[in-house]
């Protein structure tokens, strides 16, 4: 047979055995914190091509490697439960993918797989402050991936780390009032002296509301993306300041609210909202 025929056979066989391949983790036996490495038996430089690339701190290591010596967490942080879910009696559990340094650091965290999004930012943050005793691979320090489970259960909540209930559900109830839902059952939130200065104009806020939408109400976001910018508040704080940002699909012709609520015996209030062109 001529060696013209074999090439492009030879080639074929090849494409289907790496499609053939899967992927899978694997747990390590040793560690008590359920890390999990992923894994592919079938490669067989994987190895080799590890050493290289973790020489480089900004070069992230190959995504399929278990190391000889599991890294080993030395410093855990446990995440706060989002006030929202909290309210909502919302659990979940969410894996986090985790790029560990041949010191032990974590260089970036992702995430792998959620329950519910409510939970991923709490996740990334308690993630990113751990700290291990690094991978080894023939006595060596390693840079690996690895993935670490986050459980959110009620009975073992913790407070957000300003210790302050109320922050999540006001950013919530803003966005709602910026994309127009709720606002029946959000009109109480609003302060009777509340003004809206939007641009040149100076309005009263709860009349402003009750037209929103209109020419002379409130100015209509919905359809455009809402980005919290900012929160600002203290344990004990009876005011809080939102920063947000509203945009069109493509991104241009940019507002930005600012918004101050106030704590009003038991409950939280808005008395001002500023929108800037």
């Amino acid at each position: 047979m001529k060696l013209a025929t074999l090439l492009p056979a030879a080639c074929l066989i090849a494409v289907l055995t790496a499609r053939a391949q899967t992927v899978s983790f694997t747990k390590s036996p040793n560690d008590p914190h359920e890390l999990w490495f992923p894994h592919e038996p079938s490669s067989p430089t994987t190895e080799q091509q590890t050493r290289k690339d973790s020489v480089r701190k900004d070069t992230p290591p190959p995504d399929f490697l278990t190391p000889e010596s599991a890294p080993v967490i030395r410093k855990k942080t446990e995440p706060y439960y989002p006030e929202l879910a909290l309210k909502a009696g919302i659990e979940g559990k969410v894996w986090v993918k985790l790029w560990i340094t041949e010191q032990g650091k974590v260089q970036e965290a992702q995430i792998l797989k959620s329950d519910n999004e409510i939970f991923n930012q709490a996740a990334l943050d308690a993630a990113r402050q751990f700290e291990f005793e690094p991978a080894r691979l023939k006595g060596k320090p390693i840079a690996v991936w690895v993935s670490v489970p986050f459980a959110f259960k009620i009975a073992e909540k913790k407070k957000p780390p300003t210790e302050t209930g109320h922050y999540y559900a006001l950013i919530a109830s803003t966005e709602d009032i910026l994309s127009g839902r709720r606002l029946d059952s959000l009109r109480q939130a609003i302060d009777p002296s509340a003004y809206l200065v939007d641009g040149t104009r100076y309005i009263h806020l709860p009349k402003a509301i009750a037209a929103w939408g209109k020419e002379n109400g409130f100015p209509d976001e919905s359809g455009r993306r809402v980005q919290n910018l900012s929160g600002k508040t203290d344990a004990g704080s009876d005011m809080m300041l939102i920063l947000m940002k509203t945009e069109s699909p493509d991104g241009s012709a940019p507002r930005f609210h600012s918004v101050t609520w106030k704590k009003s015996g038991r409950e939280w209030k808005i008395i001002s909202w500023h929108v800037s062109r």
